[in-house]
């Protein structure tokens, strides 16, 4: 009888253990997506999700770096705002339509924009560099590297906080600095050590789509769930409650 009655909990304990899910965060602040002192946009839609699909998430904030491959270790479940870099194919799951990761399941949009010294030569006219002599910053493991080395440029990315990224560019370090958008303008316009000698330049250096990307092992275990949630990114994404959430961060009072 006792046996029995382990046996028939065991669905019941394999479903429980599905629908908690612990999610790896970037450990920087990431305006205004990811933010350290208050839920951001990503946190408040994980919110929604979770009330959706009944799917619990815990998180823990560590590197870049170092969440990408504990998902391709399988050591945590998934992690939060990834752009999708085909390599990256080899440690998580995407939300896919063929080949390609589907859109229309993003969690959000994204650019990344050229900073530069005042009266730098660095230039950017949307698919060149000119005026460039040293290699652009990064910040460590992120996506934009891959374009940046497509338009020949040597790429530093030794450093993960943008700040500090920022600051390379003030010594000289790096010619320039490639950032997100939304942050990079949030720094220079809050730091006057930064807004005082730097300035943003060209159009957007790349422009893409981030996702919710779940580890191999979750993934394959929990195939409908992790559909479900995916599906659920989406309907919460384009819905009126969350804009109005999210609108204050977004700076659309």
């Amino acid at each position: 009888m006792i046996i029995a009655s382990l046996l028939a909990a065991l669905p019941a304990l394999a479903e429980q253990n599905a629908k908690n899910l612990t999610l790896c965060v970037e450990d920087q602040e990431n305006h205004p997506w990811i933010l350290l002192d208050r839920p951001g946009y990503v946190a408040i839609m994980l919110e929604m999700v979770s009330q959706r699909t009944g799917l619990r998430f815990q998180y823990v904030h560590k590197p870049w770096k170092r969440c990408l491959l504990e998902m391709q270790q399988n050591a945590v479940d998934g992690i939060v705002n990834a752009s999708f870099v085909p390599e990256r194919l080899a440690m998580g799951v995407y939300p896919m339509r063929g080949e390609q990761p589907d859109t229309s399941r993003r969690m959000l949009d994204i650019s990344y924009s050229l900073y530069r010294p005042h009266n730098s030569p660095l230039n950017w006219d949307g698919k060149q560099f000119s005026g460039l002599r040293k290699p652009i910053g990064a910040q460590t493991k992120f996506s934009i590297i891959g374009p940046l080395l497509a338009a020949g440029a040597k790429v530093d990315d030794s450093r993960k906080d943008a700040k500090d990224v920022l600051r390379y560019t003030l010594m000289g370090v790096v010619d320039g600095a490639a950032l997100l958008t939304y942050n990079g303008d949030r720094l220079l316009a809050e730091n006057p050590e930064f807004g005082s000698t730097l300035e943003k330049v060209g159009p957007p250096l790349a422009q893409t789509a981030n996702y919710l990307v779940f580890s191999h092992q979750w993934a394959r275990q929990n195939a409908q769930a992790a559909q479900a949630a995916w599906d659920a990114v989406a309907a919460v994404r384009d819905s009126a409650e969350f804009r109005s959430k999210v609108a204050p961060l977004l700076g659309r009072n």
